[in-house]
């Protein structure tokens, strides 16, 4: 999961493949459906692994990272 705005960052990697090198998704800070814009900056992005991805959205308005790093218990 990763802070760094606009950084590719993988802090953690949730499952192994056999490939040389790690599936990351890209992350919207502001849901695009919010803004209503069909363009974002870098700055509101954020690289998550799929699965961290998956529980930001669990819910209507997504998790934070901060409340992510709480689900997975770190």
């Amino acid at each position: 999961m990763s802070e760094n705005k606009g950084q590719l960052h993988a802090g953690h990697v949730s499952f192994a493949f056999n490939l040389e090198s790690y599936v990351i998704e890209v992350h919207h800070l502001e849901p695009l459906s919010a803004t209503g814009e069909r363009e974002t900056k870098i700055e509101m992005l954020i690289s998550l692994c799929p699965t961290c991805h998956r529980i930001a959205h669990l819910r209507s308005t997504p998790y934070s990272v901060e409340e992510i790093k709480g689900i997975r218990g770190g």
